[in-house]
């Protein structure tokens, strides 16, 4: 019967997905190429369907508790009228490229919640060896555990019934620092694609360390410390793979736009650091460009080398930044003013009159 929870490994559409969580409101469905999927549904040009698709991930993220529910809807054409669904618990596993999973999303897939909803892994190390043991049975013990849970579950799905999980008051102390903490980066930031990003941090580590939880004891499930700090180090891993392909411009978008986000960063960057930090080895700047908004072309180059789209492509950095200056966001110096004002015979970008 554990066959019960695993739902359809194909989603068409919303009213779909609604009517498989009438007949099981608790399953998991497991998506290939998931980056395909998302790129459909947030595509400008997705279906009436798959438009309600992705507002249903949306809603269901948050109505999974004992007392929420999906409301009925209703269509010109009877066949498509869903019904009530309480308290549907859907999880979509999926895997993907990380090129294929980001290349359809931009900042409003963060804004709107779309992907602070997902917990996102990524395996950024090189290919490893296989593994001899592929393919064999799982290990009793853990068959055992999950037949447990899964009769558990069952049992309570029939009657009705639902369990609340306490937590330590260690785990307690642990998560309520994390929610402060993630309160402040919200409060002290600027972008809002990063204030969307933590936005559902908390929460999120508190549906993660309840279902460690339950794991590890479903008879008498209580939220420990650990699963508390497993928890909280999921979500931030999570957050920061997010924000660090959007800070590398790797997000959406054609390569042309993502490089001239990409160098729109560096200038925000550039005029960010006091006169100590510029002096840095590491940035190579000059002594005359220390203070003020004058920015040296050798600045672009160590700072982008190694970003996409500008890696293994010589000339995308000078087509971005011409492309930045034709609409007027940066403003080239003329070469002798550069000269005479900043001894280089290199390229001085400051900031243009389209400047936001």
């Amino acid at each position: 019967m554990i066959d019960e929870f695993i739902g359809p490994s194909a989603l068409a559409s919303g009213q779909a997905l609604i009517r498989v969580l009438d007949e099981k409101p608790c399953f998991v469905s497991m998506l290939g190429e998931i980056g395909k999927t998302l790129k459909r549904l947030t595509s400008g040009r997705a279906t009436s369907a798959e438009q309600y698709l992705l507002q249903m991930l949306l809603d269901l993220w948050s109505r999974s508790g004992q007392d929420k529910l999906i409301r009925e809807s209703a269509y010109s054409d009877a066949e498509k009228n869903t019904k009530i669904v309480r308290s549907p618990s859907f999880t979509l596993l999926g895997e993907s490229t990380p090129g294929a999973f980001f290349e359809g999303l931009d900042a409003s897939h963060i804004e709107d919640g779309l992907i602070p909803r997902f917990s996102v892994l990524e395996y950024a190390g090189d290919r490893p060896p296989s593994n001899p043991n592929a393919g064999c049975p799982p290990p009793p013990d853990l068959v055992n555990q999950i037949g447990t849970l899964a009769s558990i579950t069952l049992r309570m799905q029939q009657d009705g019934t639902f369990m609340r999980v306490p937590m330590s008051s260690a785990a307690k102390v642990m998560l309520d620092a994390f929610d402060r903490e993630v309160d402040e980066t919200i409060r002290g930031s600027l972008n809002e694609v990063h204030r969307q990003a933590w936005n559902r941090a908390h929460l999120y580590a508190l549906k993660l360390a309840t279902l460690a939880a339950v794991f590890d004891a479903p008879h008498d499930a209580k939220v420990s410390r650990d699963h508390a700090e497993w928890a909280i180090c999921l979500v931030r891993r999570s957050v920061s793979t997010i924000l660090r392909r959007f800070e590398r411009g790797e997000v959406g978008g054609s390569s042309q736009s993502k490089a001239e986000a990409a160098i729109c960063r560096k200038v925000v960057e550039f005029i960010a650091l006091t006169p100590e930090q510029r002096a840095a080895p590491r940035y190579g700047i000059g002594h005359s460009f220390r203070r003020g908004n004058f920015i040296p072309r050798n600045y672009f180059n160590k700072r982008l080398r190694d970003v996409q789209p500008f890696t293994g492509d010589g000339s995308a950095l000078g087509r971005a930044l011409a492309e930045l200056v034709k609409a007027d966001v940066l403003r080239l110096l003329d070469k002798h003013m550069a000269f005479k004002e900043f001894k280089t015979t290199g390229e001085v970008y400051t900031l243009g009159p389209n400047w936001k």
